[in-house]
């Protein structure tokens, strides 16, 4: 349904709304424990970007439109599909150990 949604959406729409994402991404935080919070969940993740905002938008002026629908068809659905698969199968051996 996104993915419909985004390939019926005119690119100037496209534009707008990364635009959008891209100005709420760079307001500064509003208080300092946010702040304080990315900064600690980059040290508790060990993942160390500490300029991940930066980078996200650097990302954002970058993207296309079929870009992001690509990369929803490939990887999200994909995964989607195998955590679903994988739920399924999970809860049907499961069943059989219990009813067998």
């Amino acid at each position: 349904m996104f993915v419909k949604q985004l390939e019926d959406m005119s690119e100037d729409n496209f534009k707008a709304k990364v635009t959008g994402l891209i100005t709420i991404k760079e307001e500064k935080d509003r208080k300092m424990e946010l702040e304080t919070f990315k900064y600690w969940t980059e040290l508790t993740n060990r993942s160390f970007v500490f300029n991940r905002v930066k980078n996200e938008i650097e990302q954002l002026r970058q993207v296309t439109k079929q870009q992001l629908i690509n990369f929803i068809k490939e990887v999200i659905f994909t995964c989607s599909v195998l955590v679903v698969k994988g739920l399924y199968f999970y809860f049907i051996l499961e069943e059989k150990k219990v009813t067998h």
